[in-house]
């Protein structure tokens, strides 16, 4: 029900919106309850005013906003900077989520190469003055009507080449468009998809996910073997996680505990906790410094 201010009409009785919002002449119930000069017009009634009101988007925040336009033109994924330069402007980078905006900052000693989207060493960064990767200008490959003739696609401009030409290494279109979409997803002449009715053995074999064994034999007759490795020090920050994972509870097909191989670098590492995973039956390998 909706508290509706009343208006006298000049003749008996007063009016009240009907369902379609429209003003009619029908007595209001009561008053009860109403501020003054107020009557309520039933539990029925449509004030058009409410109405509106409640259909009304909420305003933007300006952070939202913001935060939209910041996105809006970035690709899934991209970290970016908000301040270029060199310094700690060269280590901050952002990246915008379904959750919000992430930032990150590369440890001390590296900067973040925007081209790479990864942290490299300072002397290898030469793009601090860049927010934004470079962006690329993408072909024509997939187009509601054709573009061009048999054997050819087009540029990014709408140009033809020949198909033979796309992600050969070289620039052949005006804008370089050929070279810029080359990935196992997008080159326009990758390897076609295996069929695996040609593709017999033992001349060939293929899986499209890795996981078929070859012959179609069973699995518990097919002998596997997992190694697992590690990298770098053995310290108090991951040796609780090296536990978690070798706890006992994990076993080999004979029955015996599984083990891994851990390469260990000499800075960070403790030396109690190494000789405990060595103890344990673990491989310690020295991992290289070149």
């Amino acid at each position: 029900r909706h508290l509706l201010k009343w208006k006298t009409t000049g003749k008996v009785g007063m009016t009240c919106p009907n369902q379609k919002g429209k003003q009619e002449e029908r007595r209001p119930q009561t008053n009860q309850g109403c501020p003054r000069g107020d009557r309520m017009c039933g539990q029925r009634s449509h004030n058009p005013y409410l109405r509106v009101k409640r259909q009304e988007p909420e305003p933007i925040k300006k952070e939202e906003s913001f935060e939209v336009e910041l996105c809006k033109d970035k690709d899934a994924g991209e970290w970016f900077r908000l301040v270029a330069g060199d310094g700690d402007n060269c280590r901050d980078v952002i990246q915008c989520t379904s959750s919000g905006l992430q930032a990150i900052r590369c440890p001390a000693g590296l900067y973040f190469d925007i081209e790479k989207q990864t942290c490299d060493w300072k002397d290898a960064v030469k793009n601090c003055k860049l927010k934004n990767k470079e962006r690329k200008v993408k072909p024509l490959l997939y187009t509601d009507e054709p573009l061009c003739q048999d054997g050819s696609l087009a540029c990014g401009d709408g140009n033809c080449i020949e198909r033979g030409l796309f992600c050969n290494g070289e620039k052949d279109c005006s804008d370089g468009s050929d070279e810029n979409t080359c990935d196992n997803d997008n080159d326009p002449n990758r390897a076609p998809p295996c069929d695996p009715s040609v593709c017999v053995l033992p001349d060939c074999f293929c899986s499209e996910d890795g996981t078929t064994i070859p012959g179609d034999l069973p699995a518990k007759d097919v002998p596997q073997m997992i190694t697992i490795t590690f990298d770098d020090a053995i310290n108090n920050n991951n040796i609780e996680l090296y536990k978690e994972m070798f706890n006992g509870k994990r076993k080999n097909p004979n029955g015996c505990d599984i083990k891994a191989t851990f390469f260990v670098s000499h800075k960070y590492s403790n030396y109690s906790a190494v000789q405990e995973t060595h103890r344990k039956g673990h491989e310690i390998a020295v991992h290289s410094i070149t």
